[in-house]
């Protein structure tokens, strides 16, 4: 390992040293376009590779791999594998995700390595009496993680899987300290996580949170590293069919005989692990103000919902005049507005297309956009409706998704022109509360992402749970301009499609682009606004217009999208920007 802390220690150092270039990055928007908060900073520059992530530890992990000659590819997945020991609560091994990947050749592909519902997920899974909402055995979908990270780095990656994981079992035999948020979201779950065993002694300090405790001392994580140094000699098989699954499965049987309630008892059998598959998937493809928009499709909605909110702002005069100004009220009306039409079409047809027929195209044409921009009233806020598409017939909206952001998004750029936008998760922060004893794995709660039974999103066994992840590339005179991603639950598509407005229509950097004050919608009439740097003017006329206003101040903790932003600028300069709202982990080479 020493091999290991060497290459660490020099990404660190590099990161360092690139500040000194940092300097080349603007500062401002056009002038009077975006104001900056009190912790913008600018991005980091390279002329070699970036990565982003909101782990400082993660993102080092990525850079050392670029550093040994790897890609932008290897760089992602030995990211995603350190993410799950130093921001475990957000994502790891136990939990799945969407990757993009866009070569220097041109060559595009979407990976979905989303979780599956147990071929035994029963009946009445919707209703069925839990301690916790969200908690337990039967809320674990089949994890996707490691299955991605060896699927993509076997068929675009240099490095072999075992190489990759190097930086994440050092990690864990070393141990990290938790941030000071990282100990407010554990502070937030004691309850839960006390009420498993495994979870108590692995993340609680004889069942507390004492301030002293995460934040002074190192923890190792002795279980995990030892599962990860199995899955670097035995590979992916071993969790899927070997002796890691056999871990699972056994917590998954004591689950039934433990005297937990019904909800919490898991399904999950040797079978469900055994017939896991990643699916290779056509990226979705549009355009905004002649770039190119690469999404991730179904059963994420987040490509869906970043497309449509592109189509409908790109007619609307956006940085052009006063009028639209970026934080004037028509900039935040219109927002809204698009926002509240997406997800209407998100709830009524968008879910894991194996189960349902998803008028995917039709939502993002440019046609589609036309007929639903001239819905928008522009003085008032309204609740729109679903589309209508010959052929396909609109589900009942099911509860929707809840916000949050336990979950973690990785952003890469490599030298060579490749780029690699991937985001994992948990679902909800610490998922399910379990962790398999013995293992260190924290497993997933994503079957608490499907909606009430009749929606398009309803559970089913073999299902995917519908998502709002959006890796997303924005390709510009045939460079990876923007490579960008967010955890955030539902929050996470209007973060993405912000950030790439106000890089196209307000001319900001990347950096300002992710710092400036950012709304949501998600229905009528309620609005989330950092209000910190909106004009009162402007908050009382969106009032006027029939908003609600929900204060999330400058830069709130729990205001997501907590936005990661890689790519190569005009010059050739490789960027990474990390969203000040979170620890920032931004790392060049």
């Amino acid at each position: 390992m020493r091999n290991v802390g060497v290459g660490l220690l020099a990404a660190l150092l590099a990161t360092l040293a690139a500040l000194s270039l940092a300097d080349q990055e603007p500062k401002t928007a056009r002038a009077g376009f975006g104001v900056a908060g009190s912790r913008y900073r600018p991005a980091l520059v390279s002329r070699y590779g970036a990565v982003a992530s909101a782990s400082p530890d993660a993102s080092a992990a990525g850079i050392s791999v670029l550093a040994d000659g790897g890609n932008a590819v290897d760089a992602a997945v030995a990211t995603v594998f350190a993410v799950g020991v130093a921001a475990q609560e957000s994502c790891g091994i136990g939990g799945g995700g969407f990757l993009l990947y866009r070569g220097a050749d041109g060559t595009e592909a979407v990976l979905d390595f989303r979780e599956t519902a147990p071929a035994a997920l029963p009946a009445n899974f919707e209703t069925a009496p839990r301690r916790f909402r969200g908690s337990g055995h039967q809320v674990v979908g089949v994890p996707g993680t490691v299955a991605g990270m060896a699927g993509v780095a076997q068929r675009f990656g240099t490095r072999p899987l075992d190489r990759l994981l190097r930086p994440a079992i050092a990690l864990a035999e070393r141990g990290l300290r938790l941030s000071p948020l990282q100990v407010e979201v554990l502070q937030g779950e004691r309850e839960r996580l006390n009420s498993y065993d495994e979870a108590r002694r692995l993340y609680l300090d004889n069942g507390a949170v004492p301030a002293a405790f995460p934040i002074g001392r190192e923890r190792p994580q002795p279980d995990l590293a030892r599962t990860l140094q199995t899955l670097a000699d035995q590979g992916p098989q071993a969790f899927y069919q070997g002796t890691i699954a056999a871990a699972i499965i056994a917590e998954m049987e004591r689950s039934r005989t433990a005297g937990a309630p019904e909800g919490e008892r898991g399904v999950m059998t040797v079978e469900d692990l055994a017939s896991y598959e990643p699916i290779w998937r056509e990226p979705l493809r549009g355009r905004y103000h002649r770039r190119t928009i690469l999404a991730v499709p179904p059963p994420t909605a987040g490509g869906v919902i970043v497309l449509q909110v592109l189509n409908l702002l790109e007619e609307f005069p956006l940085g052009e005049n006063r009028f639209f100004r970026h934080g004037a009220v028509n900039h935040l009306h219109v927002l809204a507005e698009a926002k509240k039409i997406a997800v209407a079409d998100r709830n009524a047809y968008v879910a894991d297309p194996a189960y349902v027929d998803v008028p995917t195209e039709q939502l993002i044409a440019d046609d589609y956009a036309r007929t639903r921009r001239a819905d928008i009233d522009r003085d008032k806020a309204k609740d729109p409706s679903p589309g209508n598409f010959p052929g396909f017939t609109p589900r009942p909206p099911g509860g929707g998704a809840r916000p949050g952001a336990s979950t973690h998004h990785v952003s890469a750029v490599d030298a060579a022109g490749n780029a690699v936008s991937v985001t994992c998760s948990n679902e909800q922060r610490y998922g399910s509360g379990v962790v398999v004893p013995g293992t260190g794995i924290l497993l997933n709660n994503q079957l608490t992402d499907f909606d009430e039974p009749g929606s398009a999103n309803e559970a089913r066994p073999g299902k995917r749970p519908r998502s709002n992840m959006s890796p997303v590339i924005v390709v510009e005179d045939g460079r990876p301009a923007l490579v960008l991603g967010a955890p955030g639950g539902p929050r996470i598509p209007m973060g993405v499609a912000s950030v790439i407005s106000n890089v196209i229509d307000y001319g900001m950097d990347p950096a300002l682009a992710v710092d400036v004050a950012r709304l949501d919608s998600e229905k009528c009439c309620t609005v989330e606004l950092e209000q910190g740097r909106v004009l009162p003017a402007q908050r009382q006329e969106l009032t006027r217009r029939g908003h609600t206003i929900t204060d999330r101040g400058e830069y709130h903790p729990q205001f997501t999208p907590l936005v990661q932003v890689t790519g190569i600028r005009p010059d050739g300069l490789r960027f990474s920007v990390s969203d000040p709202r979170y620890d920032r982990g931004t790392a060049v080479l």
